[in-house]
């Protein structure tokens, strides 16, 4: 096999980006806080070493510094407190800052101007308010009854770089002093009414997400429906929305203008329409209610446009990597968010393909074409997959071929059908382009629901470790990065991070919260739980962590797993390995003994010698981890 490393080398720069993001994804990795110090000194002893030494090695660890420095400089700055006891039926007055709607849900953030009674006094509060009536848009100023409780472990570190230190539900509004609707916010609700008055239920309720970003029209059944085969992405503006309506105007208007002889000898069409382009994308943008993965995909068409506009390469990996790199300088967080790094992987994958296909072929025919939407759908799936086991802890088999029986549509009739409603509602010639979408939209719930019905449509998966998400990362970057043969080398890689996540990871046996009332067992291919009426939620999390579905109800007091017998009650203590108590004081003669503390959670390993986790005990030395005592009025 004969390798052109020149053409390795002449891509350096595109892993000077992965090397900046890999340092970042190392400061979430580490078991410790670094000190800055730290940080400091391996930037300069970096700059020193590429002074006198300017080699490729030694600018990758320069960039690899340079992520640990700016996320460590950026959490230094951040002072978010957590919640630890909850505070029921209180009383808090507050402002709306952000706002936006789940299925028959409304979650809002607030800021707090006011806390009734002592204890910690959250300045920023996550709620879920099981209604949708009255609406709370951002600016209104709200009393309400809450109960409040701090962050479960899998949120506290996005909650943290948000500033939100509790969360909660909202039992009445009070009061409420609405704020004046603006010009964006009435033109969304004029689309709304419009769209319901027009089309059936099951369209509208597809309609709405795509145009103004609402999902709280979308009903359960039908969100499972999409979810299960594999186009639920679509319920939600992103980038594949926003890629679309660029692309449609851009060809549109080139076209428009290529009819008129007297623009098209004077003037670069191409020019025109990516100007034109820009400002529908960022109007469609404000319009949808600026969600990040849409602003993401804005800048990312943004610098496409830019390229056209300064006669520059528009599809490159280079455009994407100085996106991320602008992107991750200011908010470096947001790489281990799952829409970052599901949009980043996709649109890797995406360029990497289209990359290799304009260097195979310079005659694109339809049957090309069609052959090379069918690669990239299966070749994105593919990649996509363990970010999905890792984050969603399921995947779709058939999630591919829904994706192909409906991007078609959505990309040649519904998003541009839409677009054209939307443009001539103030003409009043809206009602045939709508109503015609509303068809499309019909056919493609019908195809959804076809493939959501096969068996196993969804299959539960459990976790695997952070290193071995990394290590798949970077087999994905070889793999799109690299012009030679070497990029199979990335696939190897893939591989490796597959057998290493799973290898790392170390399924609990037990799990124990609230003082012990809350207990669950992993019995093989099922969990045998204690609980009342309804499963908790903490029981549940666990159960799809470890890929199980199966979830029984179970009253027993002890049992004997892997040779250790444990009293789950404390009542027969008598030669037990493992007892959970209550109360500290009470006499026992177990091995061991556990007395739960009211708010923790806790993860029981049955090994040679029985290992027992906090659900903070690794978080504690983090940032996100660590109780920042507040006291006194808010406000």
């Amino acid at each position: 096999m004969k390798l052109d490393l020149w053409a390795e080398y002449q891509s350096r720069v595109l892993w000077y980006f992965m090397a900046f993001a890999f340092g970042i994804m190392t400061y979430f990795g580490l078991w410790f806080e670094p000190h800055w110090i730290w940080i400091v000194a391996g930037c300069i002893l970096g700059l020193v070493a590429h002074h006198f030494y300017p080699s490729v090695f030694v600018r990758l660890a320069l960039f690899f510094c340079l992520g640990l420095a700016v996320i460590t400089v950026r959490t230094s700055f951040i002072h978010t407190g957590r919640m630890v006891f909850p505070r029921w039926n209180s009383q808090v007055t507050a402002k709306v800052i952000e706002s936006s709607f789940q299925v028959s849900s409304q979650v809002i953030v607030v800021e707090t101007l006011s806390i009734k009674g002592k204890g910690f006094r959250p300045r920023k509060i996550r709620l879920k308010f099981d209604q949708i009536s009255p609406e709370l848009h951002v600016g209104d100023i709200i009393t309400m009854k809450v109960h409040l409780y701090g962050p479960f472990l899998t949120q506290a570190r996005r909650f943290f770089y948000q500033g939100i230190e509790a969360q909660g539900k909202i039992l009445k509004i009070l009061h409420h002093q609405t704020k004046p609707e603006g010009v964006l916010d009435r033109w969304r609700r004029a689309i709304m009414v419009h769209l319901v008055d027009i089309l059936p239920s099951s369209q509208a309720q597809i309609a709405i997400p795509l145009v103004v970003g609402e999902q709280r029209v979308v009903s359960q059944s039908l969100y499972d429906t999409y979810r299960r085969s594999g186009i639920a992405h679509v319920l939600s503006v992103s980038g594949f929305h926003m890629a679309l309506l660029a692309g449609f105007v851009f060809f549109l208007v080139r076209g428009l203008l290529a009819l008129v002889p007297a623009i098209a000898l004077r003037l670069s069409t191409k020019k025109v329409a990516a100007i034109v382009a820009f400002f529908v994308a960022l109007f469609y943008l404000f319009l949808s209610g600026c969600q990040v993965p849409a602003l993401r995909a804005f800048l990312m068409i943004s610098c496409v446009f830019l390229g056209i506009v300064t006669n520059r390469k528009v599809v490159s990996l280079y455009t994407l990597m100085l996106v991320g790199f602008c992107i991750l300088l200011i908010h470096p967080e947001w790489i281990v968010s799952v829409s970052f790094q599901l949009s980043f992987i996709a649109v890797m994958v995406l360029m990497g393909l289209c990359n290799d296909s304009l260097k195979k072929s310079d005659n694109w025919t339809f049957i090309k074409w069609i052959l090379f939407v069918i690669k990239a759908n299966v070749f994105v799936s593919l990649m996509l997959a363990p970010f999905v086991i890792y984050h969603f802890n399921q995947i779709n088999p058939y999630g591919v071929i829904g994706n192909l029986m409906t991007s078609m549509f959505f990309s040649f009739l519904i998003m541009p059908l839409l677009f054209l409603g939307v443009a001539l509602m103030p003409l009043g010639y809206d009602e045939i382009f709508f109503k015609l979408a509303g068809m499309v939209l019909e056919w493609v719930t019908s195809i959804a629901e076809m493939v959501s019905n096969w068996s196993y449509s969804e299959i539960l998966i459990s976790s695997f470790s952070s290193i071995g998400l990394s290590v798949i990362a970077l087999g994905i970057a070889m793999a799109c990065l690299m012009r030679t043969q070497l990029r199979w080398c990335g696939v190897v890689v893939i591989g490796f991070g597959l057998w290493l996540g799973y290898a790392l990871i170390d399924k609990p046996d037990l799990l124990i919260s609230q003082q012990g009332q809350v207990l669950a067992v992993r019995d093989g291919d099922r969990i045998l739980a204690q609980f009342k009426k309804k499963i908790p939620i903490s029981i549940t999390r666990w159960a799809r962590q470890l890929g199980i579905s199966e979830i029984t109800k179970w009253d027993g007091d002890t049992i004997v797993l892997k040779g250790k017998k444990v009293s789950l009650s404390g009542q027969n203590c008598s030669d037990v390995d493992l007892a959970i108590l209550s109360r500290s004081k009470k006499a026992c003669s177990a091995s061991k003994i556990l007395v739960p503390k009211k708010y923790e959670l806790y993860n029981i390993y049955l090994t040679d010698s029985i290992r027992i986790e906090g659900d903070w005990s690794e978080d504690q030395s983090r940032p996100w981890g660590v109780h920042l005592k507040r006291k006194g009025k808010t406000g």
